[in-house]
C-alpha cells in the first residue's frame, strides 16, 4: 500500500463542521475515533472568526469596545456611547434645531422663546419674570406703556380707571352740505353731502351720500339739514336705502329758514350703509352752508 502524505490529499473550500469527520486517537477509549469540527471545538455551531463578516445570534459581550457600528433592534441594558452619535431627524436632540408636533411637555423650564401661533390653555401662569420693555405685535413698549405712534402712549391704569393722552379712532367722518341742493315737496329723499371737513379712513361716498359702515359696532350719528320752508319739514337717517330714524319735526307759519336736526347712537354692523334724509311739505332748497351736515365716529365694536 502506498504512503498517503497530507499534501497529496485534495483541498477542501468548505467544511461540514456536523458531518465532516476527523481521526482521533483517544486516551480515554484508547482507540482511534472520528470527530466533527464542532465537537472538537465544543461548539453547537460555526466558530467566530476574528476578520470574518458573521452574524452574532444570542451572544453577550461583556465590556466591548465597538468601532463604526451599526445598530438594529432593541437594545437593552446601560450603555455609553462615545464620540459624535448621527441620529435620524425624526429623534429629538439637545442641541439640534427642531420642530416638534403633538408634544407633550410636562414640566418644563423654557428660556427666552419664540412662541409663534400659540393657543394657551391654563388658569394661571406662573414662574416667569415680567419684562418692562419688549415688543407685542410690533407695537414697543417701554418701562410698561405703550410708546408707538397712534395707540396709547404714556398711560397708566389705576384704581380700574384708564388715564391716557391720547386714543387712537380710525374711523370718524364729518361733511357738509358744500352748494344748494334741492328739496322736492311732499316726497322722502335723501341729500348727498360733498364738501369734506374729514374722512380717517375714507367711508363716506360724496356720488351717493353714504357712510359705509367699515366694522360692526355702536355709532355716534349726527346731522342737520337747514332750508327754506312754508308750513313743515323734518330730517331722517337712511339705512341701507330705507327710512330708518326720523329727527324733530319743525313747523313755520310763512316762509323762513328752518334747522331740523338728529343725533342719535346706532348699533350697525359692517357693510350697512347710512344716508341723511329729509322730508318737507313744499319744494324748497337747503341753505348753501355749514348748517346741513352729516358727522359720525365710532363709539365701540361689538
Amino acid at each position: 500500500m502506498a504512503n498517503i502524505t497530507i499534501n497529496s490529499l485534495p483541498v477542501a473550500s468548505t467544511i461540514d463542521g456536523v458531518n465532516d469527520y476527523l481521526p482521533i486517537y483517544t486516551n480515554t477509549g484508547a482507540a482511534t475515533q472520528g470527530i466533527n469540527r464542532n465537537t472538537l471545538l465544543n461548539l453547537a455551531s460555526g466558530p467566530v472568526g476574528l476578520t470574518d463578516s458573521q452574524t452574532l445570534t444570542n451572544k453577550t459581550l461583556t465590556s466591548p469596545t465597538i468601532n463604526g457600528a451599526t445598530f438594529s433592534g432593541t437594545l437593552s441594558g446601560t450603555y455609553t456611547i462615545g464620540g459624535t452619535p448621527t441620529f435620524p431627524a425624526t429623534v429629538v436632540q439637545t442641541t439640534t434645531s427642531q420642530t416638534l408636533t403633538n408634544k407633550t411637555l410636562t414640566s418644563p423650564t423654557i428660556n427666552s422663546p419664540t412662541i409663534t401661533n400659540a393657543t394657551l390653555s391654563s388658569d394661571a401662569i406662573s414662574g416667569y419674570t415680567s419684562s418692562t420693555t419688549g415688543s407685542i405685535f410690533g407695537i414697543n413698549v417701554n418701562s410698561g406703556v405703550f410708546s408707538s405712534s397712534n395707540i396709547i402712549v404714556n398711560s397708566n391704569i389705576t384704581t380700574g380707571n384708564l388715564y391716557t393722552t391720547k386714543i387712537y379712532n380710525p374711523y370718524k367722518f364729518f361733511y357738509t352740505i358744500g352748494s344748494a341742493a334741492s328739496i322736492s315737496a311732499t316726497t322722502a329723499a335723501t341729500l348727498t353731502c360733498t364738501s369734506l371737513q374729514y374722512d380717517t379712513s375714507s367711508n363716506y361716498s360724496t356720488s351717493t351720500g353714504r357712510f359705509t359702515v367699515p366694522v360692526s359696532g355702536f355709532y355716534q350719528i349726527n346731522a342737520q339739514v337747514d332750508f327754506l320752508a312754508t308750513t313743515a319739514g323734518w330730517i331722517s337717517l337712511w339705512k341701507n336705502g330705507a327710512e330708518f330714524i326720523r329727527g324733530n319735526r319743525q313747523y313755520v307759519g310763512s316762509t323762513q329758514t328752518i334747522a331740523t336736526n338728529i343725533s342719535v347712537v346706532l348699533q350697525l354692523n359692517a357693510g350697512d350703509y347710512i344716508q341723511l334724509g329729509y322730508y318737507s311739505f313744499t319744494a324748497t332748497t337747503t341753505e348753501n352752508n355749514s348748517q346741513t351736515f352729516i358727522q359720525g365716529y365710532l363709539v365701540s365694536t361689538t
